[in-house]
């Protein structure tokens, strides 16, 4: 459930990242800014999601409520025993692991796809000699898709005559690749896409910053006096070819932009505010996805009870209770390679509207801890809130479980 709030977030706030580069930034010509800021756009959306932030920290607040004695909790629930015989029937073929059978599958799917684009790189530059130019090798091939730069590498086109006119441009947008290092963007973006393979927006934003390097090595190399015989090199020598992924073809398929871009009069005069209004931005997705509320700061006068006098309950009674333990939980693999057993006790907060949060392994082995909260939290939303005075009201809970081997 976690990883699954995660991802949504991720996705939100990257979604909402990319909604205001389109809106405010994209097709203008600050092109060194777009590419930084799609840049961080991907960065903070995979950070924003993972910080927890107690606004009640922040603000100074010292309302606040420990759980602390265990001696004065009466929410203790009846020790649940676990053995890897008894749920491995259950976890096994559990929605969950097949969740994660086809996500790790899907990342191994892409990153086979990087992979074959690096060793057609790697082959074609044991197949044909180069030429050591400062810190740049050329390569002069006979490859339909070149020319194309890959970090150092230039592979050429021996078609395409390197001293005419037209050749030197394409060489100096090559070498514009290179000196800025782009190739390490594109190798960024295809191992993030790879790993987020479902998060649409990760794939549009490196389609997008791919054109954001063709645009920055075309200002290189057009000036206002051959722009319009650069656009019409373009135009000329472009085809439809399939290229390497990971590579900077000079005859990308985005010529229709490129074009725009190279023969379009740079205006300055909103490029300031569009970026400034990222500053709100920022703000909010930082309040929305780094900032977490404690129950505190949601109602100052509400108070999380250790005792009532009537106990949160799981709805089906204690028999439900441990059956969705035993079908939920899963012995976790390396504590059995290491033959871990022991007590593991959970203490959790079941709220007014039975969601379970605040849940914590406070002993037991560490092997198991993480399986024990994980198991928890899966149960968020399913309680029957406790009673105190005959309202509901927020109360700890205490669940041993304990773990064995073999059955005691």
């Amino acid at each position: 459930m976690i990883v699954l709030i995660y991802f949504f977030k991720l996705t939100i706030c990257s979604t909402l990242f990319y909604s205001y580069y389109r809106i405010f930034l994209q097709n203008r010509q600050f092109h060194v800014y777009n590419r930084f800021y799609l840049l961080g756009a991907v960065i903070l959306s995979l950070v924003l999601p993972l910080l927890n932030i107690s606004l009640q920290n922040l603000l100074g607040s010292q309302n606040f409520h420990q759980g602390g004695f265990l001696s004065f909790f009466n929410n203790w629930e009846q020790a649940i025993t676990i053995t890897p015989n008894r749920i491995h029937s259950y976890s096994n073929i559990s929605w969950q692991n097949l969740g994660y059978i086809i996500y790790f599958s899907l990342i191994v799917f892409f990153l086979i796809g990087l992979s074959k684009s690096l060793w057609y790189i790697r082959k074609i530059s044991r197949l044909y000699p180069s030429t050591q130019i400062g810190r740049i090798r050329l390569f002069e091939t006979n490859e339909s898709d070149a020319p194309f730069s890959f970090f150092n590498l230039v592979f050429w086109n021996r078609e395409l005559d390197i001293e005419s006119s037209e050749g030197q441009q394409v060489f100096r947008h090559e070498c514009y690749h290179v000196h800025e290092k782009h190739s390490i963007d594109i190798l960024f973006f295809e191992i993030i896409t790879a790993l987020f393979w479902f998060n649409p927006i990760f794939h549009l934003i490196k389609k997008e910053i791919k054109a954001i390097h063709e645009f920055l090595a075309d200002r290189n190399v057009v000036s206002a006096n051959n722009r319009y015989d650069y656009a019409e090199l373009l135009v000329l020598r472009s085809f439809n070819a399939k290229y390497p992924q990971l590579i900077n073809p000079f005859f990308h398929n985005q010529i229709k932009r490129r074009i725009v871009m190279i023969t379009k009069l740079q205006n300055t005069r909103h490029n300031y505010l569009s970026r400034i209004m990222m500053i709100p931005l920022l703000f909010i997705l930082f309040f929305a996805f780094a900032c977490t509320r404690d129950q505190a700061t949601k109602e100052s006068t509400e108070k999380i009870y250790s005792k009532v006098e009537v106990e949160s309950d799981f709805p089906g009674g204690p028999e439900a209770w441990r059956n969705f333990i035993y079908k939920t939980l899963h012995y976790p693999d390396d504590a059995i390679n290491k033959e871990i057993q022991g007590d593991v006790l959970v203490q959790f907060v079941v709220d007014k509207k039975g969601n379970v949060s605040d849940v914590k392994a406070i002993s037991g082995p560490k092997e198991l801890r993480a399986e024990s909260v994980r198991v928890i939290e899966q149960s968020s939303g399913k309680w029957i809130p406790a009673m105190e005075g005959g309202q509901k009201v927020a109360a700890y809970k205490l669940q041993p479980i304990k773990y064995r081997l073999e059955a005691q």
